[in-house]
């Protein structure tokens, strides 16, 4: 649909990104923002967070707004539909109920699910693979693996500068994201530096909070942007990554991954990952050594150039798209 068909819809996020729960419900909210300005909408990021995050939005930014609280009424005028990835800011919270009271439009990104914290809700987007919309009765839903919410950046991927010419032929990759609230990163780095962990190969720790010697084998970067980890984790022999939406992101790529999971919001999506794509997953009690070389050395196969995986059902490029029209279609 040409872009001035929308050019008079305004859509606002309304969504938090602290370290403490990391950089998820800013990269989804962003990821479907730029579906919606390539649409010809109006877009507005509202956050009490206020910082933004280095690349979480891409190359081209949706207009934030910081706010510093969300204990006021909401403007309801001028707004098509109000697009919420808070869990706070759910029914019984003022600003949410306010909206409702006000028949707006409110369209909620969730990820448990949890439909009883929605009442009258317009609609729901979980892009949770194992998500469904019968977990959400009598409300419009869109949900799965087709809503999986891959950055365009992926599509135009970019060698890392300082990088590139650093990376043996075969690597692992660890990222756990902006929260790593088990410290699986620096459990990690603890094991090798204290020789309690030999991985199978040198590992590229993305944006880890410690530093590595320049003499060692293994590499750290900084945080990186969708193209670069697109390179990144095209050329991985595997990755040890949260359980989060990351997981859809390396699976776009075919690269086979470890899964930990370090979030409750996790489950589903570890059991989509366990269940339909064979991957291992590993939990805080059983992220060990032996169970972590164990894990890597199931989905290599003992074949370092056994990179590729083929994930069924595949992850396609089309979830941002198909959550934007979603939201249109709940303001027509």
């Amino acid at each position: 649909m040409p872009a001035s068909a929308h050019s008079q819809r305004i859509i606002r996020f309304c969504l938090d990104y602290p370290a403490s729960i990391g950089w998820g419900h800013g990269v989804r909210c962003s990821t479907i923002a730029h579906e919606l300005l390539s649409r010809g909408c109006r877009v507005e990021l509202l956050t009490t967070t206020p910082d933004t995050p280095p690349d979480m939005w891409g190359r081209e930014y949706p207009a934030t707004v910081h706010i510093p609280t969300w204990e006021y009424a909401p403007p309801h005028a001028g707004c098509d539909a109000w697009v919420i990835d808070h869990y706070a800011l759910r029914s019984g919270h003022p600003f949410y109920d306010t909206l409702i009271q006000n028949r707006q439009s409110v369209i909620v990104i969730d990820d448990i699910p949890a439909p009883s914290s929605m009442e009258n809700a317009s609609g729901v987007i979980n892009p949770n693979p194992y998500a469904k919309p019968s977990d959400y009765p009598a409300k419009p839903a869109v949900c799965g693996p087709s809503l999986a919410l891959i950055r365009s950046g992926f599509h135009a991927p970019e060698a890392i500068p300082g990088i590139k010419d650093r990376l043996p032929p075969e690597f692992l990759v660890m990222i756990m994201g902006g929260s790593d609230p088990s410290h699986v990163a620096v459990r990690s780095w603890e094991w090798i530096k204290n020789k309690n962990w030999d991985p199978p190969l040198p590992i590229v720790f993305v944006n880890p909070p410690f530093q590595i010697p320049e003499s060692s084998i293994h590499i750290s970067t900084r945080p990186l942007d969708a193209p670069g980890l697109s390179w990144l984790f095209d050329r991985a022999s595997a990755v040890i990554s949260a359980a989060g939406s990351t997981l859809c992101e390396i699976a776009f790529c075919n690269t086979p991954f470890v899964a930990v999971k370090v979030a409750d919001n996790q489950t589903l999506t570890c059991k989509f990952a366990e269940d339909i794509w064979n991957m291992p997953v590993l939990y805080p009690d059983s992220f060990v050594p032996d169970e972590l070389n164990r894990a890597l050395s199931r989905i290599t196969m003992g074949n370092s150039n056994a990179r590729k995986h083929a994930f069924n059902p595949p992850v396609d490029s089309g979830g941002p798209g198909r959550a934007a029209d979603f939201i249109l279609r709940q303001t027509s």
